[in-house]
């Protein structure tokens, strides 16, 4: 018989071993590493992240964004904690109308004044409010229990002082909306206006 005398192939390369998983921590995950990602606290001095300029309220065209608008944005508010906060006490009239003037300060108010501005959660409990203020101020929250009376009987419409809620029908589904533009941002926020946030949208 007759032996080649050709060498075996070498054997394949070893894989390169991958790196230890969290090497830097003895003992592997942290038991906070799983929630890490979905919470965040702000540092004292940290600034705001903002998302998209299209969930504000007064650089929108398919919103009003005239100086009327903005009394009957008020309106809207007070509607709000008329018909809807005095049942789910979960506001303060105080505090909505603070954010409410920032907002008008901040994006109608011409000249070299810059307001500062307003956080992502503040805003969007404004809208939040804004929203269900105005399906109030159409009258459709008013249910009437007499089905022969129909709206002439238990459901007393009460109509806007303005032609704003008739010049943009469906107004309310706007501003819901820009307010979901803003939901997801500070569902992560460990603030109470977040919390609040989380409360009225449900």
């Amino acid at each position: 018989m007759e032996f080649s005398s050709s060498t075996p192939p070498p054997p394949p390369p070893l894989p390169l071993p991958l790196p230890p998983l969290l090497s830097a921590i003895p003992g592997g995950m942290r038991f906070t590493e799983a929630t890490d990602v979905f919470f965040h606290g702000a540092s004292h001095g940290e600034q705001f992240r903002f998302p998209p300029e299209s969930w504000r309220l007064f650089q929108d065209r398919s919103l009003p964004v005239s100086i009327d608008a903005a009394d009957r944005y008020r309106e809207a508010i007070h509607e709000y904690f008329a018909e809807v906060n005095i049942f789910f006490p979960l506001l303060a009239l105080e505090d909505i109308v603070a954010t409410f003037d920032e907002v008008v300060a901040s994006e109608q108010t011409a000249g070299t004044h810059v307001s500062p501005l307003v956080a992502p959660s503040r805003y969007c409990l404004l809208l939040l409010v804004l929203c269900l203020g105005s399906f109030v101020c159409t009258g459709a929250n008013r249910i009437s229990l007499d089905e022969t009376a129909g709206r002439s009987g238990g459901q007393h419409h009460r109509p806007s002082s303005s032609s704003i809620f008739a010049d943009f029908p469906g107004l309310d589904e706007l501003l819901w909306r820009k307010s979901r533009l803003l939901l997801g941002f500070v569902s992560s926020e460990i603030t109470l206006e977040a919390a609040q946030c989380t409360m009225l949208a449900r």
